[in-house]
């Protein structure tokens, strides 16, 4: 983090987590020139987007956010930008309180798993969506979470909890498609209340290609 404190003027914007070997943990909230770090608590760290939670940064962004509507002759009750990035701060900082809340009593993948499909408080406070909007417009056109994972990406239980949308049914109200780590087993307590890989279809996703070769785009 010294290290990329120092150079911070050389990359670019980014929410992101680092771990160490030690599995030490940090968020970071980056701008193009500024930098704001937040240590894990009790082991654990998360981020979001389009929002902060470390004081500096979030203050910084908030009074950018301001100045962007003020030159584009806006006011913050009118601007529909406005509303979206207040509401993303409060989703985030919703995020924030599961994760520590499933850290201090120690997690499970299953708590990993219902941090990120939280649905139990109004749009946009919640975590996870399902057709919502700031504007009234059509369900199918609204903001949906269309799919959420949750990974275990180490040792022998490597596993992932993998969640969709399917014709409009939110992916929280659906039971997680259960995916082995390559070489892993699957036990059956695993299998409790998730679903079998369906058959190849489509593209492979890149991203899950490595770990999870026979994951593919539904």
């Amino acid at each position: 983090m010294e290290f990329l404190s120092r150079y911070r003027d050389f990359w670019g914007p980014v929410n992101c987590i680092l771990v160490d070997k030690n599995h030490d943990s940090v968020a970071i909230e980056k701008a193009n020139v500024r930098l704001g770090v937040r240590h894990s608590d009790d082991g654990a760290s998360c981020v979001s987007a389009l929002a902060c939670l470390h004081p500096d940064m979030k203050a910084y962004k908030e009074e950018r956010d301001r100045l962007s509507i003020e030159r584009r002759g806006g006011t913050l009750d009118e601007m529909l930008d406005w509303k979206v990035w207040r509401g993303k701060d409060k989703r985030y900082a919703r995020l924030d309180a599961l994760v520590k809340a499933a850290s201090r009593k120690g997690a499970s993948l299953q708590d990993m798993a219902n941090c990120m499909l939280d649905h139990e408080l109004p749009w946009p406070e919640r975590v996870a969506e399902a057709g919502h909007s700031f504007q009234d417009i059509p369900l199918e056109q609204g903001e949906w979470t269309s799919c959420s994972h949750s990974e275990v990406l180490e040792g022998p239980n490597r596993r992932m909890h993998f969640y969709r949308v399917e014709n409009y049914t939110p992916c929280y109200d659906l039971p997680p498609i259960l995916i082995p780590g390559v070489g892993v087993e699957i036990k059956p307590e695993w299998q409790a209340g998730t679903r079998p890989l369906p058959p190849p279809a489509g593209t492979p996703r890149p991203l899950y290609q490595e770990e999870y070769p026979n994951m593919r785009m539904f």
